[in-house]
């Protein structure tokens, strides 16, 4: 009886983690580029019940028949992000970008995806969907997280700021009034998600030593659009439902075994005079 209570506990502690996780993909249903979480719960090992006195396996006596399994409680396996597209929305300003996947990206094998390549703050390349830009003090673009963009090429330089303009080709192009600089382009990388690890809101950083690695993409580069959030606000907000449901569903359950023991101790076990 006393387990019982430790499994109604484990479940209400998951669907705790589970409604954390609900609650920030609808807080970022309006974040460009966010892909939202995906919670998962997995049961502890099961452990089979023998009757009581029965023989223990491997000796020479027959075994009882088992009572059966006894589950152990649930937990907050993972919670990886779902890397399909969000619609894009179309908003003329010069400093917004998105990202159109090539034909045929969602029947490759590996689970890749195409990311915007930013500078993180100890010179890492980080990964981002979010093509909502701003212009700092230095004339240069960076993510609304202070994270510097990166141009395609070997040496990654920095994209500046409001006059930057793509032409037909995909080039990044510059003026300052003398001319026009043409840098390669936004630097865009390939990078398989199953080894990208969360570094905030929609910034991932590959996992070192990951097999593939990041390599060129081929994904083509809107200007003047913006990639939405992928959650539905409508499909989440039953998921919230669900979550509340589950975790008062375990709260019932440690109501009873605590009626349960009540009478057993103090009715039960009570020696009348």
């Amino acid at each position: 009886m006393i387990r019982g209570l430790y499994i109604a506990a484990s479940g209400m502690i998951a669907q705790q983690r589970r409604e954390e996780i609900v609650a920030n993909n609808l807080v970022n249903a309006s974040t460009p580029g966010y892909k939202q979480d995906e919670p998962s719960l997995r049961t502890f090992g099961d452990l089979f019940l023998r009757r009581l006195g029965s023989p223990a396996s491997g000796t020479a006596l027959p075994l009882a028949p088992g009572v059966g399994p006894l589950n152990l409680g649930a937990t907050m396996e993972d919670a990886p992000p779902r890397f399909t597209p969000g619609p894009l929305v179309e908003t003329k300003r010069n400093q917004d970008f998105a990202l159109i996947d090539p034909p045929g990206r969602q029947s490759r094998p590996g689970g890749v995806e195409a990311f915007f390549a930013v500078e993180g703050p100890n010179g890492q390349i980080l990964l981002t969907r979010d093509g909502q830009f701003i212009e700092g003090p230095n004339g240069q673009l960076y993510t609304g997280d202070g994270y510097r963009v990166l141009a395609a090429g070997p040496n990654g330089q920095v994209i500046p700021g409001s006059s930057v303009a793509l032409d037909a080709s995909g080039a990044v192009h510059t003026y300052d009034g003398t001319g026009a600089e043409v840098f390669g382009g936004l630097a865009v990388l390939d990078a398989p998600v199953a080894a990208l690890q969360k570094q905030g809101t929609g910034v991932y950083v590959l996992t070192p030593g990951a097999a593939g690695g990041l390599v060129p993409s081929l994904a083509q580069v809107r200007q003047g659009f913006l990639e939405q959030s992928n959650v539905d606000p409508g499909q989440t907000m039953v998921q919230m439902i669900d979550v509340v449901r589950a975790y008062e569903a375990n709260q019932k359950v440690i109501r009873t075994v605590d009626q349960s023991m009540d009478k057993l101790v103090n009715q039960v076990g009570r020696v009348n005079a």
